[in-house]
């Protein structure tokens, strides 16, 4: 046992992901318990939520508990950590300067905390014991491995489209319709990319042409 590595820095990298796998499970699991009492309530909560953004309170909301459940979720897993703390690293930072602006320290401590750790693991990445390390340790994320084959893009953007329909037309509303919506952005951004991360995990790929090369 090499006491230094107790004493001051490590550069085990394996000590390094467990550490950052242990602060994954920790803050995205209680940002979550945030996010799921907000959808439990959405309904109450979407007539009174603050409209800081100036888009309306119900739009607010969903973008909150996009953030708070989703991305947490997302968070815990490893999976695009990078990109998935951004909505709520934006989140913490509107509650620190813009909800509670004017409130004493004690008041914003928490969500100041909450955006501190989220700027280090922006920074420091998900770690090896992720989806991220799974999916992208080959570069398997680059434009010349894409595992989508024209048809399989096409299908998703057209759901994508299909979806947007729906609740831009009033056919599916609430929490049900933001979802669509959201599953159509991501849908369509998937198919512009070219690349389908579970297809990695499920050993999946519909483009033939890159198979044969």
């Amino acid at each position: 046992m090499n006491i230094k590595n107790y004493l001051g820095y490590t550069t085990d990298d394996n000590k390094f992901s467990s550490a950052i796998l242990f602060l994954r499970l920790l803050i995205g699991g209680l940002m979550l318990t945030h996010g799921v009492g907000k959808m439990m309530n959405f309904g109450m909560l979407s007539e009174v939520f603050p409209d800081l953004l100036g888009i309306g309170s119900e739009w607010n909301l969903v973008l909150v508990i996009f953030a708070e459940v989703f991305c947490s979720i997302a968070l815990i897993f490893g999976f695009l950590v990078r990109l998935s703390i951004i909505p709520l690293i934006v989140t913490m930072v509107i509650a620190v300067f813009v909800a509670h602006g004017n409130d004493p320290i004690n008041v914003k401590e928490l969500a100041m905390v909450y955006l501190g750790i989220y700027i280090f693991l922006i920074s420091v990445g998900a770690g090896k014991y992720s989806l991220d390390w799974l999916i992208f340790k080959k570069n398997r994320f680059t434009p010349g491995c894409a595992n989508m084959a024209s048809w399989d893009r096409i299908l998703r953007i057209v759901i994508g489209f299909v979806f947007f329909s729906l609740y831009f037309s009033g056919i599916v509303s609430g929490l049900f319709g933001s979802f669509l919506v959201f599953l159509g952005f991501v849908l369509i951004g998937v198919s512009i990319w070219g690349v389908c991360p579970p297809y990695f995990i499920l050993g999946i790929n519909t483009n033939k042409k890159k198979d044969k090369k």
